[in-house]
């Protein structure tokens, strides 16, 4: 009986001896399950950020380089700028960065690289591949933020666009903009010709408009826009509006190409006449109206000096679009502190460009049709009306939202990324 329980003591022990053998397996086998578990975790990880890193590169870098191109700079500085932008702030070498122009105005950039990891280095791997790819457009802004609070007419940016057409305009004249008038632009020896009809009477008007194009030009072919026709024989462009409703507007646009003489020496008539007979005509030698630069008030509250300071120095925080309206205010002179920085720290602005305003007086509805971008020179409060003295000029915005050009485009485009 004893030598029975002897040996039977005996077979537990050694099966208890076998079971630890193979939990202690189990536990290895787990224990190396685990920690390469967490190795895969790691590495995961370690990729992730490899790569989120690697895309905000390649996604600056090629806003950088749409901006370049944006700027009037060359293909190859756009191209040199996003090689080095990955380059220095993603660790990557130039041989693994290609930049390429999918077209006009777009950029693409690539980048790719080799990042050492753990777990496959278990498995005879040591590096894995990184790649990110960005692409960047530009193109006009329909939406703008960081607008500073001024409105300016529609006729009067052309006037004075370039640093040699510095002019000096008044501020805080809330006045409704003629109810015809006509600018123009160029473009070598492209003169384009903006024409604007604004209803501000009580009731509706039919209207024609009629153009003869100047002396010394020939007309571009298929340029007039809005139904205008052009009749060879009589060498005028023609536009006809049934029931312009009060408050409404038309905007008529067409090109001529200039044969001889100076471009900027080429004068231009226009002529309105309305279904009650009555014609008046609007040249693009016209005097200035007063009236350049009107405070406004993007939001429609009840703002006061805190808000339009800041506003002048850092620029309105919301989204403005072609098509809004923007309400006039009252000039406050205690803002020339701001306009003061403005000018010392940061003097090109982007303001909103009005076609009409809706009834005159004060405030105005100003009809938003586009963006200008203007360089600040000088500002007097010293008397009465005070003036800010520059020039406007095209431009590119970060904080904008591509669409379609607006009705009056100069220059402002915006950058951003697609897909």
């Amino acid at each position: 009986m004893r030598l029975r329980k002897r040996m039977n003591s005996m077979g537990t022990i050694e099966r208890l001896r076998e079971e630890r053998g193979v939990v202690m397996i189990v536990v290895a086998a787990a224990l190396t399950a685990l920690v390469l578990s967490v190795a895969v975790v790691v590495d995961i990880g370690l990729l992730y950020q490899e790569r989120r890193q690697l895309q905000t590169s390649t996604d600056s870098a090629a806003l950088a380089a749409a901006m370049d191109l944006a700027e009037g700079k060359s293909v190859s500085e756009a191209t040199s700028r996003a090689v080095e932008y990955v380059s220095s702030n993603a660790n990557v070498s130039p041989s693994q960065i290609t930049v390429d122009f999918p077209g006009s105005a777009r950029v693409r950039v690539t980048a790719s690289t080799q990042r050492s990891i753990f777990f496959a280095s278990l498995v005879n791997k040591s590096t894995a591949n990184v790649k990110a790819q960005s692409t960047a457009a530009l193109g006009a802004a329909n939406g703008v933020a960081n607008l500073v609070p001024f409105i300016v007419p529609l006729q009067k940016v052309a006037d004075y666009t370039g640093g040699s057409n510095v002019g000096t305009f008044d501020i805080g004249e809330d006045r409704p903009l003629d109810v015809f008038s006509i600018m123009q632009s160029t473009s070598g020896d492209i003169i384009i010709y903006t024409i604007t009809y604004n209803n501000n009477g009580n009731k509706p008007e039919s209207i024609t408009v009629c153009d003869g194009i100047p002396s010394g030009t020939v007309y571009d072919g298929g340029s007039a826009t809005n139904g205008g026709s052009y009749d060879p024989s009589s060498k005028q462009v023609t536009w006809s509006f049934g029931d312009v409703q009060p408050g409404d507007y038309r905007l008529m646009k067409f090109s001529v190409r200039a044969t001889s003489g100076s471009v900027g020496s080429i004068s231009n008539t226009a002529y309105l006449t309305t279904d009650n007979g009555k014609t008046v005509s609007a040249n693009t030698g016209n005097s200035p109206q007063r009236g350049y630069f009107w405070l406004c008030d993007f939001n429609d509250g009840s703002n006061g000096v805190p808000e339009f300071d800041a506003w002048i120095r850092n620029g309105y925080p919301e989204y403005v679009y072609a098509g809004d309206i923007a309400n006039g205010t009252g000039m406050k002179a205690s803002l020339k502190d701001a306009l003061s920085w403005r000018k010392s720290s940061n003097p090109k602005i982007i303001v909103p460009v009005y076609s009409f305003t809706e009834g005159g007086g004060s405030p105005g509805k100003y009809h938003v049709v586009g963006f200008a971008e203007f360089v600040i020179a000088s500002i007097d409060f010293s008397g009465n009306p005070k003036t800010i003295s520059g020039y406007f000029t095209d431009g590119t915005v970060v904080k904008g939202v591509p669409g379609p050009s607006p009705d009056a485009y100069f220059g402002i485009d915006t950058i951003w990324l697609v897909d």
